[in-house]
């Protein structure tokens, strides 16, 4: 690595920490430790090339890229750091001297790019165009004062203190890497499970570097999914869902003590294959659904209404082993709506605490699931893990106390897509199993918000009893703000179903409404979720 003589800074000196790098067999240095810090710094001195090219100062300009960018011995331009993922953005974008604005669909990676190249491009911007404001400064002076700081700017860069750390070759490297890591910050699991595979599986050529291909995937997979989808969080649920159960601290422990020899290869692949059904488990949209499968999908986005993730290892369990053929979609379909009952009752109302002896079940009933080859037995563990289910349901008293505190209003809207899965449920229990297209259903408050005629409080206007489902028409050009009773006309003659509660009275007071909430509650833990 070459060192620049730059000028002496007169500030703190910054410490960016350890970069490891060794010799490849290739001729090129390959970086262990240090990637992101490395690619942040290049940016920076990139934006600042963009500064003095803009400013007129063309050779403190080329400068900068004669940095970023040199001949190597055929007198061929390279850029001095490689990035694979990011190719081609960060190098037509980003590192050339004349860019071509490049064209492409960024990705998260490329946008983050993007995002730290700007960020250092305004704030250098904005400290000299601070100097233009300047009054008290000559065009003379103010030249000059923009070169120093520009000047000063780009010594501050090259004046970053590290430790640099040069290995002979890469298995030593990975030694001192994790070495290095084992105290203060700790790694994520997925750095130091990258450099895992790294270490274990070597390539056999260099443009054939399956590990970095396979690893490449897997970020697709999690990085490029609409949902907030967290790397260590999939490795983490992968393991529970066919290894062991163990903490997240020593998931990178348990990992290394277990998997060895041709189990490496295996396990990358492993990771890879389940990392898009991982991503379809957390973003609907990412897979096509047949018919036989919608269920399954419905409670898939229920899962995200109800905000619960600790079922994940069973579930990813479930599906790897459907996918294989040796789950029948009539058992993981019960499976899946027991676990969406489940967690209505215990997640999304009763607001019951997870424990960690509910995630070693889940963990514990997915490796059975991933280690029994015969398929009439996966069936009796299913229904096992079922029983076990219905002993954690907690007591009808205590869903009705919680569900009785669900309100929607337009001035609260918190649980509004819990709210409207709840009548969905309801409606559909209702209809007796005509088929109905609720994306296009709104909630219907049957006495109205605004209504001046009845003084009941925002809580019970909001609750459960005073709402249903009806088409956007229908609500917004028939219902609007007219009387229950006129209400409960159109919607007897366009066929909605309506409970006792409903029809027998033409007028609707609190004491009807949370009469209705407790009804709708009951039929609910009784018959709807019951598991």
């Amino acid at each position: 690595m070459e060192r620049y003589n730059s000028q002496k800074v007169d500030e703190e000196e910054y410490f960016i920490g350890a970069i490891v790098i060794y010799d490849d067999k290739y001729g090129f240095k390959g970086i262990v430790d240090g990637q992101q810090r490395l690619t942040t710094i290049i940016i920076m001195l990139c934006a600042l090339r963009e500064i003095f090219k803009n400013e007129g100062y063309d050779d403190l300009s080329l400068g900068i890229q004669n940095i970023i960018e040199r001949a190597n011995i055929n007198n061929d331009k390279q850029f001095v750091i490689s990035t694979e993922t990011s190719f081609p953005f960060l190098q037509e974008n980003i590192l050339k001297f004349d860019k071509n604005n490049f064209t492409i669909n960024p990705g998260p990676e490329e946008n983050n790019i993007e995002y730290a190249y700007n960020y250092f491009l305004n704030n250098i911007t904005q400290t000299i165009q601070s100097l233009k404001d300047n009054p008290s400064l000559s065009e003379s002076n103010l030249s000059k004062k923009i070169e120093n700081q520009l000047i000063y700017i780009r010594e501050c860069i090259l004046n970053l203190k590290l430790i640099f750390v040069e290995l002979d070759n890469e298995d030593d490297a990975y030694l001192i890497f994790e070495t290095l890591n084992t105290r203060g910050k700790d790694l994520k699991t997925n750095d130091l499970l990258r450099n895992f595979f790294t270490k274990n599986i070597h390539p056999t050529n260099r443009d054939s570097d399956l590990v970095k291909l396979k690893w490449n995937n897997i970020l697709s997979n999690i990085n490029d999914s609409s949902a907030t989808l967290d790397l260590d969080k999939y490795i983490y649920n992968h393991w529970l869902s066919k290894y062991s159960y163990v903490s997240v601290k020593k998931l990178y422990k348990e990992i290394k003590s277990n998997i060895k020899g041709k189990s490496i290869n295996e396990y990358l692949d492993e990771l890879e294959s389940n990392s898009k059904i991982y991503r379809s488990l957390n973003e609907v949209t990412s897979y096509k659904w047949d018919k036989s499968e919608i269920e399954l999908k419905n409670s898939l986005i229920a899962f995200d209404i109800f905000n619960v993730k600790q079922h994940i290892p069973i579930i990813l369990s479930a599906f790897r082993n459907y996918k294989d053929g040796k789950i029948k979609i009539k058992h993981l379909r019960n499976l899946m709506i027991t676990i969406e009952d489940f967690h209505f009752i215990y997640t999304a109302i009763t607001a019951s605490r997870s424990t960690g002896g509910m995630a070693q079940m889940y963990s514990s009933y997915a490796i059975k699931i991933e280690k029994e080859k015969n398929a009439v037995k996966v069936v009796d563990i299913i229904l096992e893990f079922i029983e076990k289910l219905k002993l954690k349901i907690p007591s009808i008293e205590e869903f009705k106390i919680n569900f009785n505190e669900l309100i929607y209003t337009d001035k609260f809207t918190k649980y509004k897509n819990l709210v409207k899965y709840i009548l969905q449920k309801y409606d559909c229990y209702m209809r007796k199993g005509d088929i109905i297209d609720y994306s296009k259903m709104t909630i219907e408050h049957l006495i109205p918000q605004n209504s001046k005629s009845h003084k009941i409080e925002e809580n019970i206007l909001g609750s459960i009893g005073n709402l249903m489902l009806v088409d956007e028409d229908t609500n917004s050009n028939k219902l609007k703000n007219k009387v229950f009773s006129e209400k409960k006309k159109i919607l007897k003659e366009s066929n909605y179903p309506l409970d006792n509660i409903l029809i027998k009275n033409d007028e609707l007071s609190k004491d009807i409404i949370v009469q209705r909430t407790n009804h709708i509650a009951e039929v609910g833990y009784n018959k709807i979720w019951k598991i």
